[in-house]
């Protein structure tokens, strides 16, 4: 492999990533929304108040738990198909 070819491996890993962490966030933010409308939904539940109070804080504080989930089945998919450019970029990512 030349090492134009791995830089471009690379690259296509870390985009490849971004898309991941581009879907992820819509998939968060759609259970977001559906949490949130069945929390209003049920009036003076526990529910409400912590997706009122305490619901923003998730993304924040589980952010690199959250990645885990779908990063390291990524990188394991790319080991399996022997892509190590790409397995590199999304490492980096």
């Amino acid at each position: 492999m030349t090492r134009r070819d791995e830089i471009r491996g690379i690259s296509a890993g870390i985009f490849f990533l971004l898309g991941a962490h581009f879907v992820a966030f819509w998939v968060y933010f759609g259970l977001v929304f559906v949490v949130t409308l069945i929390s209003q939904a049920i009036p003076n539940s526990v529910l409400n108040s912590l997706v009122t109070n305490y619901l923003w804080l998730f993304p924040i504080l589980f952010s690199g738990v959250s990645q885990l989930v779908y990063v390291i089945p990524i990188a394991l998919w790319l080991k399996r198909r022997g892509q190590s450019a790409r397995l590199k970029g999304v490492i980096i990512g």
